[in-house]
């Protein structure tokens, strides 16, 4: 069926999207040197369901795609692949399912200008023009928070999780301190000030007093995140305000947020400790 430009309106759009999004998987193109992914449509390959722990998994090259036994398979059983190291949120909005049972890398994870602007917000009094000029990378002799932010590529791994091995990203730990040096060297009379002085040996600084700034910054950030995620869970519970008739859907997105809560209050409580 052609679609011609009359007809090529957002329903389409959305249509054809989500036609080849919930079909498709992504491979390695093995086109010339690039190691970019691209999609690819394989006749009956989405009909295998997910498991954390699959039966086969596939191989392929530029001719064949191909799946091969990892454990013994029985006549007549369910063959399972593993759709990636998801979220349950990530396999909710792009598969339609969550799992049921607690998943070691699950994260929550934040939003660049939700840390910054918390920083920010955390310094006592105004802030003055000088200051926003300095922050919005308007000054001639500093640059700003996008410059610092874009050099360094810390917007691409900024996230929690409840994987004892790597439970607060590099990334989110770097840029709360990058950020707090950024300030100090730009305004050196500046302070943060903090009821919490907790010290905890989760990077390696040799400030003490720099590590229990880090530490309550990431503790203001987790609790700010902790307060928005109960008022998502209190506007989900009163289904007056959710708009939303099928249940299913509900409950899907509740076990979401609770999932999201324990890996916050989890490491709230590592911080406490």
């Amino acid at each position: 069926m052609f679609i011609g430009p009359a007809r090529f309106d957002d329903k389409v759009i959305v249509w054809a999207f989500s036609a080849v999004n919930t079909r498709c998987v992504s491979i390695a193109s093995g086109v010339g040197t690039t190691s970019d992914n691209v999609n690819a449509l394989i006749p009956f390959f989405d009909m295998f369901n997910h498991k954390d722990i699959p039966s086969v998994e596939p191989t392929y090259n530029t001719e064949t795609f191909q799946l091969k036994a990892i454990s013994p398979v029985s006549k007549g059983s369910q063959v399972y692949i593993k759709y990636g190291d998801h979220s349950n949120w990530t396999l909710f909005l792009e598969y339609g399912f969550i799992r049921q049972e607690f998943y070691d890398k699950d994260v929550v994870s934040f939003d660049v200008d939700e840390v910054v602007n918390l920083i920010l917000s955390t310094f006592k009094g105004s802030i003055s023009t000088e200051m926003s000029r300095y922050i919005n990378g308007e000054s001639a002799t500093k640059p700003g928070f996008s410059y610092l932010i874009s050099q360094s590529r810390l917007h691409e791994g900024l996230f929690i999780s409840k994987d004892i091995s790597i439970s607060i990203s590099w990334c989110l730990l770097k840029l709360i301190t990058s950020v707090l040096r950024f300030l100090r060297t730009a305004f050196p009379p500046l302070n943060i000030s903090f009821s919490k002085a907790i010290a905890k040996e989760i990077v390696n600084y040799d400030n003490l007093s720099e590590k229990r700034e880090v530490v309550d910054i990431l503790i203001y950030v987790l609790e700010n995140k902790l307060n928005i995620y109960v008022k998502q869970k209190d506007s989900l519970l009163s289904t007056s305000s959710t708009g939303l008739s099928d249940r299913s859907v509900v409950d899907s997105l509740l076990r979401c947020l609770n999932n999201d809560i324990d890996v916050v209050e989890w490491n709230l409580l590592q911080l406490s400790i």
